[in-house]
C-alpha cells in the first residue's frame, strides 16, 4: 500500500494532486469503434458487399455463392483444368465449397 501512495504521490506531482487516486470509483468511458453492430457483415472477396449466400474455399476464403460460381465458370472458360481461388490462387472447384449456413 505504501508503494500505491508513494506512486500516486509522484503522478500528483508531475500532473497536479488528485490527477490519480487507485480509489477513483469512475469507470472510464467504453471504448467505440468503427466495427458494424451487425455481427453477420463479413465481405465477399469478390465483389466486396456483404456476403450473400456465403460460401467458405478450403483455403478459408469467404464469398457470395454468385460471385464464386460465376468466377469459377469464368476460370473454366479461360484455363482449361486448374481453377483457382481468386484470393490465393489454391485449387477450387465447386466440389470445394461449403455453405456457411446459420
Amino acid at each position: 500500500m505504501a508503494m500505491d501512495q508513494s506512486f500516486e504521490d509522484a503522478y500528483g506531482e508531475l500532473y497536479g494532486e488528485g490527477a490519480f487516486s487507485f480509489n477513483n470509483t469512475t469507470k472510464p468511458d467504453p471504448v467505440t469503434d468503427s466495427v458494424p453492430s451487425d455481427d453477420s457483415s463479413f465481405d465477399c472477396n469478390i465483389c466486396l458487399d456483404s456476403v450473400q449466400e456465403p460460401v467458405v474455399t478450403l483455403c478459408g476464403h469467404l464469398f457470395c455463392w454468385p460471385c464464386i460460381h460465376k468466377w469459377l465458370h469464368v476460370q473454366s472458360d479461360e484455363h482449361q483444368g486448374h481453377k483457382q481461388c481468386p484470393v490465393c490462387k489454391s485449387k477450387v472447384s465447386h466440389s470445394t465449397l461449403f455453405f456457411i449456413i446459420g
